[in-house]
């Protein structure tokens, strides 16, 4: 019997939801037998500033992140990203295939691309729950991802 799975891509970031989205993918990726990618996407604009995050997660006290409003410079970006990383790294099963990558620009184009270059069968995507005006003017990265993905993309909350 082939697997349904055999390249599964979580989207991470530190948020409770990609924390869930990290447990549901790792179930996927035991019964599939197949290989995780984990990746975490850091947002910049074209003057290659940092992009601002809206993330609770990011921004919350009792996390181990750098602190996102002090955020000025590419560096600063740069350890939050390790910083960000280090935390998945802890919280992924050692029995688990897993291969960590952080990808830089626009999240929604970067995952999908990712995705598409790496042949990967499944996306996972938490969702971070924008909502109201901000929905409707930006749109979700997991909704734009869910919408231009090549393959399966699994929201989780």
């Amino acid at each position: 019997m082939n697997a349904l799975f055999n390249h599964v891509l979580l989207a991470y970031d530190g948020s409770p939801d990609s924390q869930k989205a990290l447990e549901i993918a790792e179930g996927i990726t035991r019964q599939s037998d197949a290989r995780l990618y984990l990746v975490f996407v850091e947002g910049h604009d074209p003057y290659n500033h940092p992009a601002p995050y809206d993330n609770e997660a990011l921004n919350d006290p009792n996390q181990n992140f750098p602190n996102i409003s002090q955020m000025n410079s590419y560096e600063d970006v740069e350890r939050l990203a390790d910083s960000v990383m280090e935390q998945a790294k802890s919280e992924v099963s050692k029995d688990i295939d897993v291969r960590f990558d952080v990808l830089t620009g626009p999240p929604e184009r970067r995952i999908i691309q990712y995705s598409e270059e790496n042949d990967i069968d499944l996306i996972v995507i938490g969702n971070r729950g924008l909502g109201g005006v901000k929905r409707f003017v930006m749109g979700s990265i997991s909704h734009k991802v869910s919408n231009d993905a090549h393959c399966p993309v699994l929201v989780t909350k």
